[in-house]
């Protein structure tokens, strides 16, 4: 296995916080809700560190989203304790209405700078 930089590893996680939050709730219906729950800790596995989540690859205000998002994150998997596959209950839920807002507004943010070279670092 080849190591990569710090530097990019943060670019592809970046990336895959970017095609995560921009997640619908007919998509979250049709894999269930557990699965978009563990699909963050796929991505982000150790939770919110901030010495990972660091410039110039995640900009102050993009930090500031990816904690308010743990956070929501952290409510509604607490809150979910059925996988719920039906667009109507996930959208009664207040966790998963939560969810939703705070995953589109971080991906407001991201979208500014967009996606970083997978292969190359760009810092």
């Amino acid at each position: 296995m080849t190591s990569i930089s710090n530097t990019l590893l943060q670019q592809r996680i970046r990336n895959r916080l970017i095609e995560y939050f921009d997640t619908s709730l007919e998509e979250i219906a049709s894999w269930g809700a557990f699965e978009v729950i563990n699909q963050w800790e796929d991505i982000v596995p150790n939770g919110w560190e901030t010495a990972f989540f660091t410039e110039p690859v995640f900009s102050p205000e993009e930090q500031v989203r990816i904690r308010k998002f743990c956070s929501t994150w952290s409510l509604t998997a607490d809150a979910t304790s059925d996988n719920i596959f039906s667009i109507a209950e996930l959208n009664s839920s207040p966790e998963w209405q939560a969810f939703l807002r705070e995953a589109k507004s971080a991906l407001g943010c991201f979208v500014k700078r967009g996606k970083f070279d997978e292969d190359t670092e760009q810092f």
